[in-house]
């Protein structure tokens, strides 16, 4: 069993210096973005460093963040395009979805709304088991 050390200061001298203390070019960091999905933990295993790390790697950084955002941006586009082949292959759940979305203007959506007051007797009925 190994001993503790007396004095708490004696670890901390023997810690290596990691985290966002941790000098990482910032190429080195827009390379992990690129690719990445936005995703905090793959960005943060690409460079070797913990998932707070990374996080705190880019958000003090305005250059990174916005590399961040773009990578995001893309990675919606992809879905977004993924979604648009569903639909025009003949998806009807992906329509019927998509339409809840953005199809709202149109009457669609996944909500009952009503303007006005509401006179009478409402009975709702569950149907099943």
């Amino acid at each position: 069993m190994s001993q503790l050390p007396k004095n708490p200061n004696e670890t901390k001298a023997k810690r290596k210096v990691i985290g966002a203390n941790q000098k990482l070019p910032e190429k080195k960091i827009l390379e992990a973005i690129n690719g990445s999905g936005g995703v905090i933990s793959y960005i943060a295993n690409r460079l070797g460093v913990d998932w707070h790390t990374a996080d705190r790697l880019i958000k003090r950084n305005e250059v990174l963040m916005q590399a961040y955002r773009d990578e995001l941006e893309k990675i919606l586009d992809i879905c977004e395009s993924t979604l648009y082949s569903s639909i025009k292959e003949g998806d009807t759940g992906s329509a019927k979805w998509y339409l809840t979305q953005r199809g709202k203007h149109r009457g669609y959506g996944d909500k009952i709304e009503f303007d006005g007051q509401l006179i009478g007797e409402v009975k709702i009925i569950i149907q099943g088991e």
